[in-house]
């Protein structure tokens, strides 16, 4: 029988839990991370219900009910696209201009209809009672064909706001309707125990988003900015790539020191055909510090420590393509370093000179022992490598390692390699250059019976000299085969 290994490793991701305070521009995070499921399919809401009271029109029924054969029963008239109800656009600051809705009865289903003149992007926003954790909604953005273009559980980059229930950040390419459907998160997503009755109140708003890049730009001259000096406030920026090749640019006043920064985008474009593509450029230099596609949808950028200054984001499509429907988003973020993972020190460049490994022995629930190293490094000039030397204690050991760079826009994709005390060549693998891959390199359950091992991280050809080759890896040594394992 397998044993499951359980222990405290640093993941980072968008969206950890930290109290927060509101941005100026935007919002502030206060869920864990995550990506979305799939969109459900369009449907109609539940109607009919426990009897209230006789009736003879939907305003003589209490709030959530409506009039069917003279009896207030649980409902509402905006189950399907047919019956939506308008939605305007209003001033975001403007708490006048959200419009109430009810989910009621249980696998509700509210519709709401947008006259759009293309061209723009926009917020869309729900609210329900701060104090009751059951109320979760889903917000949608269809086309007038029903096709997804975007939708949101908590923030559009994953997460929650403490301002909000969810924030959609959506862009409507070229004018006619669409449509903006609510529901419970269990209702949408298909599982659990749904959600609804008269008291799943909610407002909804739906506001026009200026912050967006514009023609013409250049890394010299960027028309649109962003300024972080305060950690957990999310700040977006939309961008349209409006023909093929096409680079907009962003610049960036990083105003904390020892930050991380992330560069996260919506987790769900079904209506974008843009791979999103951002890098992250010293604006002294022009040096490339990240570089990552389908930003958003498959992770994101993410620099640790990164040092107060000015940066410029460069946004692009990691095909080349433009037009209408190439459109995305850019979320900033800044948050506290609370890093576990311990920095490589030179020299390392080899066996002699190899860096022993902080081996921390934990065991499983079942009692069975391992060991953790959390390390990360940087390739500190071409040609460089970075040499790790660990122990295995146990006689039927287990060796894991799984690295981690291009996933979060690191420029540099190592070569993984396991030695014995000999110097014999035991097992490698090349690190993943898709930064859309995750992770980048891995292997598991190699044989490391008791003895002395080395761990070589060799970077590719070209590669080193910039504070954009770093890599970060967790190794595992363990006295019984593994069957799972978390990376950095």
């Amino acid at each position: 029988m397998h044993t499951r290994i359980f222990w405290a490793v640093f993941l980072i991701s968008a969206g950890c839990n930290r109290d927060v305070k509101i941005g100026e521009d935007d919002e502030a995070v206060t869920g864990s991370g995550g990506s979305g499921g799939d969109g459900g399919d369009e449907g109609s809401g539940g109607s009919g219900g426990e009897a209230d009271a006789d009736c003879s029109t939907d305003d003589s029924c209490p709030a959530g009910q409506i009039c069917e054969d003279s009896e207030c029963v649980d409902g509402d008239r905006n189950n399907s696209v047919d019956e939506a109800e308008s939605l305007l656009f209003t001033d975001a600051s403007d708490e006048a201009g959200r419009i109430s809705g009810i989910l009621n009865p249980v696998y509700d289903r509210d519709y709401y209809v947008v006259q759009a003149d293309g061209g723009e992007f926009v917020r869309i926003s729900t609210y329900t009672d701060e104090d009751d954790e059951t109320k979760d909604t889903v917000v949608t953005l269809l086309q007038e064909n029903g096709k997804v273009m975007t939708y949101a559980n908590g923030h559009a980059a994953g997460g929650g706001v403490s301002d909000a229930d969810s924030v959609v950040y959506g862009y409507f390419p070229t004018e006619g309707t669409y449509y903006v459907l609510v529901e419970d998160d269990a209702t949408f997503y298909g599982e659990g125990e749904p959600e609804g009755g008269r008291d799943y109140v909610y407002e909804l708003q739906m506001s026009s988003w200026g912050r967006r890049t514009f023609e013409p730009d250049s890394f010299a001259d960027p028309n649109e900015s962003v300024e972080i000096s305060a950690a957990n406030s999310w700040n977006a920026r939309g961008i349209l790539l409006e023909e093929e090749g096409d680079i907009d640019y962003v610049a960036l006043d990083f105003q904390l020191d020892g930050y991380d920064l992330f560069l996260d985008g919506n987790y769900d474009l079904q209506g974008s055909d843009a791979d999103p593509r951002v890098r992250l450029l010293d604006a002294s230099t022009g040096e490339v510090l990240r570089d990552k596609r389908q930003n958003g949808l498959a992770g994101s950028v993410w620099f640790p420590n990164l040092p107060q200054g000015q940066y410029v984001v460069e946004l692009s499509d990691a095909a080349g393509g433009g037009g209408a429907a190439h459109w995305f988003y850019l979320h900033t973020l800044a948050r506290e370093n609370t890093d576990t993972y311990l920095w490589e020190s030179e020299p390392n460049d080899g066996m002699v000179t190899a860096e022993a490994l902080e081996q921390e022995e934990l065991s499983t629930s079942s009692g069975n022992l391992y060991t953790v190293s959390r390390h990360q490094g940087l390739a500190d000039s071409e040609g460089d490598e970075d040499w790790f030397e660990f122990e295995s204690s146990y006689d039927d050991g287990r060796f894991v390692v799984c690295l981690t760079s291009t996933w979060y826009g690191s420029t540099t994709a190592p070569t993984v390699e396991l030695y014995d005390a000999a110097g014999t060549l035991l097992s490698g693998v090349d690190g993943e250059t898709d930064s859309a891959v995750y992770p980048t390199a891995e292997m598991a359950n190699l044989d490391v019976p008791t003895g002395t091992y080395y761990i070589r991280v060799a970077h590719p050809e070209g590669v080193g000299g910039t504070a954009g080759d770093w890599y970060r890896m967790l190794v595992f040594v363990a006295s019984f085969n593994v069957t799972e394992y978390d990376c950095p």
